[in-house]
């Protein structure tokens, strides 16, 4: 059965997924679990340490969830896609039908071949979706891990603003937001104190100089109003 890579190797924090389905990421990646699990789970890691958001396994999600809702929806969240192209892969349905979907973005497809495997080219389902001038990687057959050339050639491929930066950059004006707005609201507060303080003391005067020029007004104002008397003594 082939699978396709969904988010990473350890559970996130519903936060994080959370942030994750807010910005997107950086690469997708595409494989067959068959002959290329291991190679993408490791390719993941690198390019996670090299400080990239990164779409692998569909574990990080919800039991219940659609995986192909949710690749269909991450594709389009997604800057670059890494296609695992071993042997199963350009054969599989599933990884057929996410290349298609992704090139509909017109966004870029980084390949990476296994001894020559994208030679087959018109022969495979995926082969032949993928133009003969697209920039093309190659391992040896069956490796389990990224080459450093093929994880540098991959991070030069990548011209886009890192999500990591992006999602810095947005905290921080929210950040920023909620200060000002926070400061903002403290201000309101102390000038309508200040507005209630010195309506107070208005009308304490008014009353006062009320009662100078009509003493007797002073019983009518114990007898109905109390709280208004004792407020000028």
């Amino acid at each position: 059965m082939t699978v396709i890579a969904f988010v990473s190797f350890q559970r996130r924090s519903i936060g994080r997924r959370l942030l994750d389905r807010i910005f997107g990421f950086d690469f997708f990646i595409s494989y067959s679990w068959k002959d290329g699990g291991t190679y993408a789970r490791n390719l993941a890691h690198a390019l996670e340490k090299e400080g990239f958001e990164v779409f692998l396994d569909r574990e990080d999600y919800s039991s219940g969830d659609s995986w192909k809702e949710v690749g269909r929806w991450t594709l389009w969240r997604t800057a670059q896609l890494v296609l695992v192209a071993t042997p199963e892969a350009l054969d599989s349905k599933p990884v057929e039908r996410e290349v298609r979907l992704f090139q509909k973005s017109k966004r870029r497809i980084v390949p990476i071949e296994f001894n020559g495997s994208l030679g087959l080219g018109s022969t495979t389902r995926v082969g032949n979706l993928l133009k003969s001038d697209v920039l093309r990687l190659s391992e040896p057959c069956c490796a389990d891990t990224p080459a450093d050339v093929t994880i540098k050639e991959i991070r030069k491929t990548f011209t886009l603003t890192r999500q990591d930066r992006k999602r810095s950059r947005i905290l921080l004006i929210v950040a920023a937001t909620m200060m000002v707005l926070a400061a903002i609201g403290a201000s309101m507060a102390v000038i309508a104190e200040n507005a209630r303080t010195k309506a107070e003391e208005s009308a304490t005067r008014a009353l006062a100089q009320l009662f100078r020029a009509r003493p007797t007004a002073w019983w009518s104002v114990i007898l109905h109003s109390p709280c208004a008397y004792l407020s000028t003594h």
